[in-house]
């Protein structure tokens, strides 16, 4: 945790600051016992500190940012970042049939951890987009690094594609950063053995800022036993990408197991020769109103393969015709114009006042309609802090000792 304290100040607070012992003794923590930024028990898995300090600092980022927004230091406000998940990770051994480009190695096991996963989308300011698959909360100064060098240890992992992720880029006035998307494929190997790991899987660690919305969340797809051979010598089209999940354009090119999940982690799992495992970056959040970004923005989000033209029209309310072949999209400001009136409209009927809404939540705190992970914590957190408990009882005009 402290690691990633000063880690994430001297990006957001404290630019020319100096990392050592005379900041580090002036700075006073507190990381409670039994809390997960100090848990106090042997039994758990301290292997990927990361995963808890990335959201952690998710919260930090935003605090500091609404603060800068207060003081006019629009320039300053970062709305967060997509964690460096989606790891592909494990190893295997390689094959006689590869003797020939590398001799020396036959036999010999070969790990898989690329540092592709340095980038990642930053999220938006409230003044400019975010940075395209450009980011690592952990290290500012990210390279995603080229194909052949991760390929010269990663001897049988073929990368088939790298590219940009369509629709993991959070929505907004200004957008989130993007994220990008990559295949790999098992070469002259034995042995072999992958997972991934994602982080947060099915939700999102932080949200948008002022109207936008959070990045894509994750999820995986990988084939066995498929046909890449074949059609690698019939010429035929195989995945380069995923850009539509919705419509199963990675099952459209590949005949084989595919196995498509919602969740983005999926544990160690046997590959094949010409098995395929498809894998993602995410997108940082955005800020501000959809659909207070201008459409000529739009347009080159289209023709940059940020966002697909359908969710241009359903999220932003941009209506235009995309000529895919010469990757240009022309914006129908008629029915641009309208469209965005029609979503207003929509929102106006589907909106309540905030007493409403502060209403009809205190009774579901009050009634304890929470599921088991939010009770958990709750629970968790109530013994831990029984100042944080009082505050929590004061905003929702709680009963004295209500507990979850």
């Amino acid at each position: 945790m402290e690691g990633g304290m000063w880690v994430a100040l001297t990006q957001c607070l404290l630019h020319d600051g100096k990392v050592n012992d005379g900041s580090y003794f002036a700075v006073d923590t507190n990381y409670p016992e039994g809390s997960v930024t100090n848990p106090q028990d042997p039994t758990l898995s301290y292997h990927t500190p990361w995963a808890t300090i990335m959201p952690t600092y998710q919260g930090v980022w935003k605090c500091l940012s609404r603060g800068f927004f207060a003081r006019g230091f629009r320039e300053e406000v970062v709305t967060g970042y997509s964690e460096t998940s989606d790891a592909v990770q494990g190893g295997g051994k390689l094959m006689e049939s590869l003797s020939e480009p590398i001799p020396d190695a036959v036999g010999d096991y070969f790990p898989v951890g690329p540092f592709e996963l340095s980038c990642q989308g930053l999220g938006a300011s409230a003044c400019r987009d975010g940075l395209d698959w450009g980011y690592a909360m952990w290290n500012p100064e990210s390279d995603l690094g080229d194909v052949e060098e991760w390929e010269q240890t990663q001897w049988g992992l073929i990368q088939l594609a790298r590219t940009a992720k369509p629709n993991t880029a959070g929505h907004g006035k200004y957008r989130g950063g993007s994220g990008w998307e990559g295949v790999y494929t098992v070469m002259g190997s034995e042995d072999v053995s992958l997972y991934n790991l994602s982080l947060p899987d099915v939700t999102w660690t932080t949200s948008g800022m002022a109207g936008g919305y959070p990045g894509a969340t994750k999820y995986s797809v990988r084939a066995h036993d498929t046909d890449l051979a074949k059609r690698t010598v019939t010429d035929e089209p195989y995945p380069v990408g995923d850009p539509r999940p919705d419509e199963g354009s990675f099952e459209e090119l590949i005949e084989g197991d595919v196995t498509r999940t919602h969740r983005g982690m999926f544990w160690p799992e046997e590959f094949d020769n010409y098995d395929l495992l498809h894998y993602k970056m995410g997108g940082g959040p955005g800020f501000g109103d959809p659909l207070e970004r201008p459409p000529e923005k739009l347009a080159e989000d289209v023709e940059g393969d940020i966002y697909t033209p359908d969710v241009a029209e359903e999220v932003y309310g941009v209506v235009g015709d995309y000529d895919e072949a010469n990757r240009e999209f022309t914006v129908d400001e008629d029915a641009t114009a309208e469209r965005r009136e029609e979503i207003r409209e929509e929102r106006a009927a589907e909106s309540v006042t905030f007493e409403e809404f502060y209403e009809a939540e205190r009774e579901r705190v009050q009634g304890g309609d929470f599921n088991d992970g939010v009770q958990w914590m709750y629970e968790g957190v109530f013994e831990m802090s029984e100042a944080w408990a009082e505050r929590f009882r004061d905003f929702w005009d709680l009963p004295e000792g209500f507990a979850p």
